[in-house]
């Protein structure tokens, strides 16, 4: 399978490993409510991509709801398996999105262990980090590069479960590498607030130099400053400039 169907799979998939299948028709575990004929146990060997609470699946069984529109697998047969969570509880359970054959996967799993790389796909989650990071900058209002001057709260905190506490950041803007804005401190809105709504958004840091990826204001709170920071990604160090020019087609 060529590397762009893998990235294919990677991009609808949270976990891939490789693994046998054991037996059909089971789960192991309890909380999932529907087992049918597409259900089955697989015994992982090897973890190629998940989030850090997965890594450690290696020699463990998990529960795959396989996909109705592939041929359904045997037992004793081996699979590279993309999937995402479906269940968990007394064990994982998972929904496959695709698979192919483990010898597929080999190439990667070689080079991995060659290069001393965390994930046998690593190479390909970064270049697809890279294309979001470049998609998601390419919407924005502006990006540019600054140190943070100053922070303050902006306006009280409401009595809410989720209020964002917003505050604002001075930026002392060093270098616009797109949009309209000239060089020089802006005012730039951002959450403070640690709720899970609002958690991983950039909470900027007096003295914080790197990328800034701006988005216009809208609304009310347009009135507390122009920009703002609306996505986890709207932070970068200084080393990503290079990757998103290259990627932009940007000039300096």
């Amino acid at each position: 399978m060529p590397d762009n169907d893998i990235t294919d799979l990677l991009q609808r998939s949270a976990i891939s490993f490789t693994g046998t299948v054991e037996r059909l028709a089971v789960s192991n575990v309890p909380e999932l409510a529907t087992v049918d004929d597409h259900t089955g146990v697989v015994l992982v060997d090897r973890v190629l991509h998940s989030p850090p609470a997965f890594a450690h699946l290696a020699g463990t069984q998990v529960t795959v709801q396989f996909a109705a529109d592939a041929d359904l697998p045997a037992v004793g047969q081996r699979f590279a398996f993309f999937a995402n969570g479906l269940a968990f509880g007394g064990g994982l359970a998972v929904t496959e999105v695709g698979r192919l054959a483990a010898s597929e996967a080999e190439p990667h799993i070689a080079n991995a262990a060659a290069t001393g790389a965390a994930e046998p796909f690593s190479d390909l989650r970064r270049g697809l980090k890279s294309n979001r990071l470049r998609e998601h900058a390419a919407g924005a209002a502006a990006v540019v590069t600054g140190t943070v001057a100053s922070l303050r709260r902006a306006g009280p905190r409401r009595a809410s479960e989720h209020d964002p506490e917003w505050w604002v950041a001075t930026l002392d803007v060093r270098h616009v590498e797109r949009g309209q804005l000239p060089a020089g401190e802006i005012e730039v809105l951002y959450p403070n607030s640690h709720d899970v709504r609002w958690h991983d958004r950039p909470k900027p840091a007096a003295g914080q130099s790197g990328v800034w990826i701006l988005h216009q204001t809208d609304g009310a709170a347009a009135e507390l400053a122009p920009y703002q920071l609306a996505d986890a990604d709207d932070y970068q160090p200084l080393q990503e400039l290079e990757n998103l020019r290259a990627q932009t087609g940007s000039a300096s």
